[in-house]
């Protein structure tokens, strides 16, 4: 309702996550109401960027890939970013949204599945538990991999998008894993 809104008419998005974060029914209706706008404009940005993108990956970075059931399959490739260590993962949401209170960044990670669930869900696992540094040689170690697995089958770039239509998709989840 009406006492979301700030006084420009925009959505506050720390009463509404003070709202949805508490009540899970609460969170499924927000879901209901958002999940089919986002998967279209998903869907449309995935299209432009398979067929009609000039590079040969095309990533979508999906905080609720895993929860939502229903969006892996758009992927030839899952990735998720994560952290072994819970603090770790809760002192970077707190740092993130220091207007948060520790319960209420609790309640957002504690909404999601568990870091472990994701990890088997997952082709990729990156674990982003250290430095800067490790973090980017586990990435530039996953982008040779990808395109390993893209151009290391024995077929021409031109064969592949012949095949597939276009760049691969690559969904990466890591909403709350971030330095």
């Amino acid at each position: 309702g009406d006492d979301i809104l700030t006084p420009e008419g925009r959505i506050d998005r720390l009463k509404l996550g003070s709202i949805v974060f508490k009540d899970p029914q609460k969170r499924r209706q927000l879901n209901r109401i958002t999940h089919p706008k986002i998967m279209m404009v998903l869907l449309q940005r995935l299209l432009r960027g398979v067929f009609f993108g000039s590079c040969d990956l095309t990533i979508a970075d999906i905080p609720l890939l895993f929860e939502s059931g229903k969006l892996s399959w758009l992927f030839a490739v899952t990735v998720c970013v994560t952290v072994v260590d819970p603090s770790i993962q809760l002192d970077r949401l707190r740092k993130r949204n220091p207007e948060l209170s520790k319960q209420e960044c609790q309640a957002r990670i504690d909404s999601q599945l568990p870091l472990e669930k994701k990890q088997k869900m997952a082709d990729i696992v990156i674990d982003n538990s250290g430095s800067l540094e490790d973090l980017s040689e586990q990435v530039e170690d996953v982008r040779r991999d990808l395109m390993g697995r893209l151009y290391g089958i024995g077929m021409s770039l031109l064969q592949m998008l012949l095949l597939i239509g276009g760049s691969t998709s690559i969904a990466v989840s890591s909403k709350f894993y971030s330095h």
